[in-house]
């Protein structure tokens, strides 16, 4: 069993609970789905649930950091496996709406050297 945790801002927000709680029946239940599937499987997850993040797209891949989705229900969960402590850290959220969504993945990149750097 793998343990997860929220990502918490030195302002004491935690940007990827505040998302999964924003989003309606249509999708929390996948996203607690997906989370419990992690929390069971781990980085071990078929490539059609977890996949490693790019700084850009053709770029390099950023270790240990992941999109956790859902490609039919077009969300996205940035997270981290933050190997020294041994959990995955939900970093942030969003809505697939379009192929590449950079602003997004600057987001949750921001918001992962923020985890990192504390």
């Amino acid at each position: 069993m793998w343990q997860d945790i929220y990502y918490t801002r030195p302002n004491g927000r935690q940007p990827a609970r505040e998302w999964i709680e924003e989003q309606d029946n249509s999708i929390k239940p996948s996203i607690e789905k997906r989370i419990q599937a992690l929390r069971m499987e781990g980085p071990s997850l078929s490539e059609s649930m977890l996949e490693p993040i790019r700084e850009r797209p053709g770029g390099r891949i950023v270790p240990d950091f992941y999109e956790l989705k859902h490609i039919a229900k077009k969300w996205r969960l940035a997270i981290y496996h933050d190997r020294k402590k041994n959990v995955f850290v939900l970093i942030s959220g969003w809505r697939k709406s379009q192929p590449i969504q950079q602003r997004d993945v600057d987001r949750a990149l921001t918001l992962l050297s923020e985890y990192l750097s504390n």
